[in-house]
């Protein structure tokens, strides 16, 4: 199984539906702890967190119940992270589906998951002006009006309007 690593760009695949459901579901049940036999091809629940143990590999994208014990795991304070870090508006409500709600869960957790670690922080979600970054933006047409953007400088380099001698 190959599983992508976890960044903005995959956040933006989970919610634009490019990943398949299965390798979203494989990266929660890696951010979970459990880990990929390639031998057996199945999944090992030992170093998984207790909560998620005893209970057969979940999936969060085609189970339900799976889909609400993660939605249940999310910290209050991280349960609106695709809306204030991405700007994610949600679907529109023709769009609506039990999957595309599962996956924006999953992304969502795993957006916490991935602001946890460290190695990225909020600010690296937006660009200039406040101005979403990757293609989250454009293909769900996804609006966000963000007040605490990162301040860009202009590029070095001639002025558009300089004259060339």
């Amino acid at each position: 199984m190959n599983i992508p690593s976890l960044n903005k760009e995959t956040i933006d695949a989970i919610l634009s539906g490019e990943l398949p459901d299965d390798t979203v579901n494989a990266l929660v049940l890696q951010s979970l702890g459990f880990r990929y036999d390639k031998a057996h091809q199945t999944w090992d629940p030992s170093e998984a967190d207790p909560a998620w143990q005893g209970e057969g590999i979940p999936h969060v994208i085609k189970n339900r119940p799976d889909s609400v014990k993660l939605t249940r795991s999310i910290a209050p304070e991280n349960k609106q992270l695709l809306k204030e870090v991405l700007g994610f508006a949600g679907y529109k409500i023709h769009e609506l589906t039990p999957q595309k709600t599962r996956r924006a869960t999953a992304a969502n957790w795993l957006l916490g998951v991935l602001l946890a670690q460290g190695e990225t922080s909020q600010s690296d979600f937006m660009g200039c002006e406040g101005q979403l970054q990757g293609t989250v933006e454009k293909d769900l047409d996804m609006k966000r009006d963000h007040q605490q953007g990162k301040q860009c400088q202009p590029e070095p380099g001639p002025s558009p309007h300089s004259q060339a001698g």
